[in-house]
């Protein structure tokens, strides 16, 4: 069995962070929420996305 240590814990939780924000669509959205909460609708539109595409990226 091996363990992982707190450096290695670290940059584990970082690059699922930044796995996350790794895209450009997804950080657009994070922009439009930090200004107000939005649907996701709302958010679809201001980000020129289909409703789908801007769901999917909030689901990650």
């Amino acid at each position: 069995m091996s363990s992982i240590g707190p450096k290695q814990a670290v940059f584990a939780s970082l690059a699922e962070v930044a796995q996350a924000l790794g895209h450009a669509h997804r950080l657009e959205l994070l922009e439009h929420l930090a200004q107000g909460e939005r649907n996701v609708e709302g958010l679809a539109a201001r980000a020129g996305l289909s409703f789908a595409n801007a769901s999917r990226h909030l689901q990650i």
